[in-house]
């Protein structure tokens, strides 16, 4: 089974107010979680999302989590982006290599 990825947003940072715009985003903290399907491990980080007065506002409130990941992807950059899916694929073949315990059959 090819492993799998979800992108989430933990939080954000705003400015409270700049240029008479409430809630300006400037970082968000997003985790990348992997699963092969047996195991699951997440990644996380921040991303800084660079102010551009003239560029086209959208209310804090107004925003979706589909938009804030994008935003946070975009500011990882598309080397940014594999280097967090490959640390998950890294940490979910380490799992899937190591000894699994169990108990006793015998109870």
């Amino acid at each position: 089974m090819a492993n799998t990825y979800t992108w989430d947003i933990a939080r954000m940072q705003t400015y409270p107010m700049r240029d008479g715009k409430a809630n300006i985003v400037a970082v968000i903290y997003w985790v990348l979680s992997g699963t092969d399907g047996v195991f699951e491990v997440e990644r996380r980080g921040a991303a800084g999302i660079e102010y551009v007065p003239s560029s086209e506002f959208k209310p804090y409130e107004s925003l979706t989590k589909d938009e804030i990941i994008a935003w946070a992807q975009a500011s990882l950059g598309e080397e940014g982006v594999q280097e967090a899916i490959n640390g998950i694929d890294s940490d979910l073949a380490q799992l899937a290599s190591q000894p699994v315990f169990t108990n006793v059959p015998w109870g």
